[in-house]
């Protein structure tokens, strides 16, 4: 699992309040199943170039030029704390929120999803 950390969200332009009604109402599915691997991967298995599919459909590829980046249709994000294991996989922490190609922004850069 890729996690986006608290200020990768408030990059977003949502409130906390627009985050849940949105996870309330699903439309926030697809952006939040595009963080999610079907495997578990360790940053140390990773492969400059590699492309890793989500379980949303959405291809990240991986640059280690510079760290650990995720680049997707839209936009990337730098892994900032990696394996971090839990009972039930591992998950990096990510300094941005990865948008599937149909995202857009509004004039004042907010997301609309």
């Amino acid at each position: 699992v890729l996690a986006p950390n608290n200020d990768a969200f408030t990059k977003l332009g949502l409130s906390a309040a627009q985050i849940a009604e949105k996870t309330a109402d699903g439309s926030l599915k697809t952006i939040l199943l595009g963080h999610v691997a079907a495997a578990k991967v360790m940053s140390g298995d990773l492969t400059e170039g590699q492309v890793i599919t989500t379980e949303s459909g959405m291809e990240l590829t991986v640059s280690l030029s510079d760290g650990v980046t995720f680049t997707g249709p839209k936009n990337s994000a730098k892994v900032v704390e990696a394996n971090v294991e839990g009972s039930n996989g591992v998950f990096h922490g990510i300094d941005t929120v990865l948008l599937p190609a149909d995202a857009t922004t509004s004039s004042s850069s907010k997301i609309m999803i």
